[in-house]
């Protein structure tokens, strides 16, 4: 399927893999997970946060969200939730924590398909981005 290069460039990418659009507010974990996507064949929008993930979302066709639970500017679940209000979003939720014994739960209940826990097992990731991937609707 043919698609548009990242951010609106205008350059056509052939690809079979979802649109990604990955949010993750630390800078070096950001661009490694980018780049480990972008090999996997993956097209790859990032955002820093809930704002520019929102903005960029909005502007741009994704097909599967990756985002962290804590964002310095917002909530992972709330993301979700302002993207796409009909739940019709595949989505990952990756966090750094698992302070509260239902966290995984609360995530499954808020529309997210997986629940993944830091540090990320990069295999993990792409099995939970397939998986989401599964959930997408066949496009005429």
């Amino acid at each position: 399927m043919n698609r548009r290069g990242p951010m609106g460039s205008g350059e056509v990418v052939e690809s079979t893999k979802p649109r990604v659009l990955l949010v993750e507010d630390h800078v070096d974990s950001r661009e490694a997970l980018r780049r480990l996507l972008a090999r996997a064949g993956f097209v790859v929008l990032t955002a820093d946060g809930y704002h520019a993930a929102l903005a960029l979302g909005r502007a741009c066709p994704f097909d599967v969200l990756v985002t962290d639970l804590r964002l310095a500017d917002g909530d992972g679940r709330a993301l979700l939730r302002a993207l796409r209000p009909a739940g019709d979003c595949p989505a990952v939720l990756v966090t750094g924590s698992s302070l509260a014994p239902n966290e995984e739960k609360l995530s499954l209940d808020a529309g997210f398909c997986v629940h993944l826990t830091k540090p990320l097992v990069f295999a993990q990731l792409l099995e939970a981005i397939e998986r989401c991937a599964a959930m997408i609707p066949a496009r005429s």
